[in-house]
């Protein structure tokens, strides 16, 4: 009983904590608001989570666990690595398009350095888990390769609305320059990949992946922490 009690407060902070946060990004939110939003004192918040960025981090995990979720449901677990990455970052970035909520965490994920170096190793983690980073090459290359693709991806994000760029394009910018820059893909292999993303985009209900990060953290919800 103890542990499963420890397991629903969890979910209730984590809950809390990304409400708020896709209020007001996660620069905007302190402990203390998050331990009001969840109705217990700073202290006890702090029985579960000492730092701040521990608690990010879980955020960051279950919503990349809720996203691949539901693309593996539509196929992208029966493709290739390349086009798999090019439809994770396409829906990340289009759900920001469509959620002034989503797109405040993901925008905050993009500008801070120390949370883009998390992401980087949780998408390390998953191409790890699906047998599929051999094909990247070696760690240090992967991981120089994705922080150049979300980093400049993140700033092009950013500036989506004065650039004209809609989430494809970017995702398309981001992907390619890293598939040509760091696995020295010709433009055949680009756009081989980029057909094959488009295909299971084309498929992908954005609604449902949209509802999965808003019951996340219910009650009967299955967390990473």
């Amino acid at each position: 009983m103890p542990r499963k009690k420890n397991m629903e407060r969890r979910k209730t902070i984590l809950n809390s904590a990304f409400t708020l946060m896709r209020q007001a990004g996660l620069e905007g939110v302190s402990l203390q608001m998050i331990a009001k939003e969840s109705g217990i004192s700073k202290s006890l918040l702090q029985s579960y989570y000492p730092h701040k960025t521990r608690l990010t981090n879980d955020i960051l995990h279950n919503l990349m666990s809720t996203i691949l979720g539901k693309l593996n449901e539509n196929g992208i677990a029966m493709t290739n690595e390349y086009t798999a990455t090019m439809v994770f970052i396409n829906t990340v970035l289009e759900l920001g398009s469509r959620d002034a909520g989503l797109y405040n965490v993901i925008n905050s994920i993009f500008g801070d350095p120390e949370t883009i170096d998390r992401w980087v190793q949780l998408i390390m983690l998953w191409l790890k888990d699906e047998g599929l980073k051999d094909a990247f090459g070696e760690d240090k290359d992967v991981r120089i390769g994705l922080t150049y693709m979300i980093a400049g991806g993140g700033n092009l994000y950013s500036k989506r609305t004065e650039l004209g760029l809609s989430a494809e394009q970017i995702a398309y910018i981001m992907v390619s320059s890293f598939l040509i820059t760091f696995l020295n893909f010709d433009k055949e292999q680009v756009e081989k990949t980029m057909v094959d993303a488009r295909e299971l985009i084309g498929r992908t209900d954005i609604e449902e992946v949209h509802q999965a990060l808003d019951h996340m953290f219910d009650d009967d919800a299955v967390i990473n922490s």
